[in-house]
C-alpha cells in the first residue's frame, strides 16, 4: 500500500477541486460530505474535529483560543499563509492530506509541505478560506454516496412536507432559503 510520501503514477497525481457540502452529526462522530465534481464521498471524523469544523463555519468564537485558532495565530504571527490543502492519500482506511504553507520574505518565498490528518487540513482550509483539492487516486478509491444523500433528502423532505431537491449538494428538507454563495459549505 502506498503511503503519503510514496511516488504516484502520473494519472494519480491529478488534482481535482473538492468542496465541503455537509457535516452529518452521528452519535460519537460526524461525517464530512465532500463533493468532487459531482462525486460525493464521506470522511468520518471525531466529535472534537466536528466541533472545530462547526466553529469555523459559524460566527461563534470560543472565549479562549482552541488548537486551530492557536495555529492560525502562529501562522499569522510569522507571516505564513496556507497555500493549499490536498486530500492526498488513504492509509489503512484513514484519509491523509498534504498541507502546503508559504512564507514570503521580500522577493523570496518558501514553501513547506506537511502530511496531516484530513480533518485538521479541512479545518485550516475553512479557517483560511483556501480551496481544497483531492487526488484522482483518492477519488478512485472512495465510494460515491450521491445516490444515498439524495435518498436521505427525499425521506427528510417527505417527513417535513417539502419537495426534495434533485441536487445532492442541497439539503432537501423544506424550501431552499440558502443565500450563501455556491462555494460556501451547506450543512
Amino acid at each position: 500500500m502506498q503511503g503519503p510520501s510514496d511516488p504516484l503514477p502520473d494519472e494519480s497525481r491529478e488534482l481535482l477541486p473538492v468542496q465541503l457540502r455537509r457535516l452529518l452529526p452521528a452519535r460519537d462522530s460526524a461525517g464530512l460530505v465532500l463533493d468532487a465534481g459531482g462525486k460525493f464521498f464521506l470522511i468520518m471524523i471525531g466529535p472534537a474535529e466536528a466541533a472545530a469544523v462547526m466553529r469555523e463555519l459559524s460566527t461563534a468564537k470560543p472565549e479562549r483560543p482552541l488548537t486551530h485558532d492557536l495555529i492560525g495565530y502562529i501562522l499569522t504571527g510569522f507571516d505564513i499563509t496556507v497555500e493549499s490543502v490536498v486530500i492526498s492519500s488513504m492509509v489503512n482506511g484513514a484519509f491523509c492530506a498534504t498541507l502546503t504553507l508559504q512564507r514570503k520574505q521580500g522577493e523570496m518565498s518558501e514553501r513547506v509541505r506537511f502530511d496531516v490528518r484530513a480533518s485538521d487540513a479541512i479545518v485550516l482550509a475553512i479557517k483560511h478560506s483556501v480551496h481544497m483539492q483531492v487526488t484522482r487516486l483518492v477519488l478512485n478509491q472512495v465510494e460515491d454516496i450521491s445516490k444515498m444523500i439524495k435518498e436521505v433528502d427525499q425521506h427528510l423532505a417527505a417527513d417535513a412536507g417539502g419537495e426534495p431537491s434533485d441536487d445532492p449538494a442541497e439539503p432537501g428538507a423544506g424550501p431552499d432559503t440558502d443565500t450563501r454563495p455556491p462555494s460556501t459549505p451547506l450543512l
